[in-house]
């Protein structure tokens, strides 16, 4: 459950980590061969409300470096969505204040 506060701890944590394996189990449809988004998150309505999360999750995961959680959390979102502030920052700079080189080439390849 997306709204539920434990898992949104757990996944931020996965960010933090750089744990792709865990926040995959926790982001995708188990045993789809290709990453596929929850049904939930499919649904306009319900990704709209997702999106503040994934968004935060993103920039989580370019403050720590974890470039490959960042592209796995790219593709979760709408392109339009990756300039998306997260209060003050977009995940592109806090990826650039943080010195996170990578993290800001796969954005900027990504249409940030």
């Amino acid at each position: 459950n997306y709204d539920d506060e434990d898992w949104q701890r757990k996944v931020a944590k996965y960010c933090m980590q750089g744990n792709v394996s865990k926040l995959r189990r926790r982001l995708f449809v188990e045993g789809a061969s290709v990453p596929t988004v929850p049904r939930e998150l499919k649904n306009t309505n319900h990704y709209r409300g997702n999106c503040k999360l994934l968004c935060e999750l993103l920039r989580t995961a370019c403050a720590h470096g974890q470039n490959e959680c960042v592209k796995l959390l790219i593709s979760t979102l709408r392109t339009e969505d990756l300039d998306k502030r997260c209060g003050y920052n977009t995940p592109l700079t806090v990826a650039a204040a943080c010195g996170h080189e990578e993290c800001c080439r796969t954005l900027l390849s990504s249409g940030a």
